[in-house]
């Protein structure tokens, strides 16, 4: 059945994006967008967050890059992210994408409550997800706060 092979297709593709994060493998945003581009012409935008897992932290991405990922839940997120830490496991994935999700819920109060609480875990797109959202809040100062904190780490992993 063709539905079956669609499946089939869908999954090796998925199966094809989490090998490619296992070799640290990174993408700049805009090949990320090209690929979403393609996803939703052919009818498959659910594989959208196994491919922005991909985009490396440089990544100028967008606040449209994340709200087009659908099914990006930061309840399931944040559960994932606890039972990631629990078993000592790389949380710096889940994390930006549960940062993504909370801004596009535009829950930006929750997002930097999730941020203090994993720091040391943050990575630069995430810190980018809290300046665009706290920029569309008005909230100008925490805004340059974060790109101060950004550059701070940014200054101790050169050192």
């Amino acid at each position: 059945r063709s539905s079956d092979l669609v499946q089939a297709k869908e999954e090796r593709l998925r199966q094809y994006f989490h090998q490619l994060k296992k070799m640290n493998i990174s993408i700049p945003a805009n090949i990320y967008r090209g690929i979403r581009k393609l996803l939703d012409t052919y009818h498959v935008p659910e594989l959208n967050k196994d491919v922005l897992v991909l985009v490396d932290d440089d990544g100028k991405l967008l606040h449209s890059d994340f709200t087009k990922v659908p099914d990006l839940k930061a309840s399931e997120l944040e559960e994932k992210l606890e039972a990631l830490k629990a078993e000592n496991r790389p949380i710096a994935d889940v994390l930006k994408l549960l940062i993504f999700a909370l801004c596009n819920e535009e829950n930006l109060e929750h997002a930097l409550e999730v941020k203090a609480k994993y720091e040391a875990d943050m990575v630069v797109g995430g810190y980018a997800a809290l300046i665009n959202a706290c920029c569309r809040h008005d909230n100008v100062e925490e805004a340059l706060n974060l790109k101060q904190e950004v550059q701070r780490k940014d200054e101790i992993g050169r050192a």
